[in-house]
């Protein structure tokens, strides 16, 4: 019974690094076309939906999810591949309900903090909603990350991630 629980451990660490390998090539991928203005309209907007979804899921297994420690390296490598790849949608209109006085802010938001704004919408508590906006907010400007794929900054952001995830995984957990 152990050699099976293993070998299922061996499989499930294998095939979540392959998983997240793969959405970091695809992220690589859109982000290397769009600097080079190479895709057409289409492509696109079908690449850039798939890559929003892939933000919220790994940002939410990340944050929520069970991961093994020795996973996070892939998924950070996939998480900022997808920050890199799509750095501005467009102008949105927002509510800040974790802001000291809630009211509606224009502002332009990138993937990422849609996403963010998402997961901090769902926190019931105040306090955490602000420790969570303070973190996401760390995440990104700490070591002044630039959504640049380069070996550099990747490490910086890991370093942030790493950060962020002992910050914040604590006090979303608790009820």
């Amino acid at each position: 019974n152990s050699i099976f629980f293993i070998k299922l451990i061996k499989t499930v660490y294998e095939n979540s690094k392959l998983a997240f390998e793969a959405v970091e090539g695809l992220g690589s991928y859109y982000y290397k076309e769009k600097m080079k203005r190479s895709l057409n309209q289409m492509n696109d907007e079908l690449l850039s939906k798939t890559l929003f979804h892939f933000l919220q899921v790994i940002l939410k297994i990340l944050l929520f999810g069970d991961i093994d420690a020795n996973i996070t390296e892939f998924a950070a490598q996939a998480l900022f591949s997808l920050i890199c790849a799509q750095p501005v949608l467009s102008i949105h209109f927002f509510f800040f309900p974790f802001h000291p006085h809630p009211r509606f802010f224009f502002q332009k938001l990138d993937s990422f903090g849609i996403v963010a704004q998402e997961i901090i919408s769902q926190v019931n508590r105040d306090n955490a909603k602000q420790r969570l906006s303070d973190a996401f907010m760390k995440l990104l400007s700490d070591n002044q990350i630039q959504p640049v794929l380069d070996r550099k900054t990747l490490a910086k952001f890991q370093e942030n991630l790493q950060n962020f995830l002992m910050n914040v995984r604590g006090f979303l957990r608790v009820k």
